[in-house]
């Protein structure tokens, strides 16, 4: 059975996509496939991949309709053959021997999941988002939570899961709908038995201001989508009785002749506070993300 199966969905990246596929064919660990989902991209993407396909026969190329990116990590997970998955986007990279230390780590614990380092690679620096110093094993809800840092961190790149316990529990992402990672890492961290995190090597994240989610991450139902995807987290976790470091909040300050004067304030997923020159003025529930 092929060890890891490499899902990377891909929309108009043909500046991005040679580093990222680079990075997982020279992978250390050979015995992997990659299923490249192509979500209809209208530049040269098609013609990149296709090109990798003819030199590496691990390589496999998916071509759908444009329905985003949910849809397109689907489709390459019901292809997927391996005894474990992981996720690579379009725009990042993986060291070398990114796919054996998961590989080994997960076997070793026989976990449900392996995860590793994250780092943010930006024009003028590099810095950790996720980096712990050694290994680390959960067992429990709560502490699979805080290892994997929800709900700040929802990465779904920087991890391989098991097949079978993606198919027991019937873990897919959530269709037409931004922020799909937290409501995925949400429900995956919840029915996780174990998982382990392995150092020593890294998922590099490069933020591209050109990507979907930045070019439409102020339009409204983007927002409200953010608003939903939280509130998943807020309710599921008080649902279930977890004891997580935080729940998320959020905050909009308004500025009037460039002075904050109102700050709004997202506590938990239900309750909006408003500050007036940093004085709690009143409390009102909500279901709309500003």
């Amino acid at each position: 059975m092929i060890k890891v199966s490499v899902v990377v969905p891909i929309y108009n990246r043909e500046e991005t996509i040679s580093r990222c596929l680079e990075s997982i064919v020279s992978q250390t660990l050979s015995d992997i496939e990659i299923i490249c989902v192509n979500d209809d991209s209208s530049d040269k993407t098609s013609v990149v991949l296709e090109n990798f396909a003819k030199k590496d026969k691990r390589i496999r190329v998916i071509h759908q309709k444009n329905l985003g990116v949910s849809i397109a990590r689907n489709n390459g997970v019901k292809a997927a053959t391996g005894e474990y998955i992981g996720f690579v986007d379009s725009d990042d990279f993986i060291e070398p021997d990114f796919y054996e230390k998961l590989y080994q780590a997960a076997k070793e614990e026989k976990a449900d999941v392996a995860l590793t380092s994250v780092w943010y690679e930006g024009k003028k620096k590099s810095y950790a988002l996720l980096d712990y110093r050694k290994k680390k094993v959960a067992r429990t809800v709560s502490d699979i939570f805080k290892l994997i840092g929800l709900p700040k961190m929802p990465y779904v790149w920087n991890k391989i899961y098991l097949r079978k316990f993606l198919e027991k529990n019937n873990l897919q992402f959530k269709e037409h709908f931004y922020y799909e990672d937290v409501v995925f890492s949400t429900q995956m961290a919840s029915l996780c038995d174990k998982a382990v995190y392995v150092s020593g090597t890294k998922y590099h994240y490069t933020y591209n201001e050109n990507s979907v989610v930045a070019m439409v991450e102020e339009k409204p139902e983007v927002k409200q989508n953010r608003y939903d995807a939280f509130s998943f987290y807020n309710s599921f976790v008080r649902k279930k009785g977890l004891k997580v470091p935080y729940k998320y909040q959020y905050e909009k300050r308004v500025k009037i002749l460039g002075l904050p004067v109102i700050k709004i304030k997202g506590i938990g997923d239900s309750v909006k506070a408003y500050y007036v020159f940093g004085l709690l003025v009143i409390k009102v529930k909500s279901t709309q993300f500003f």
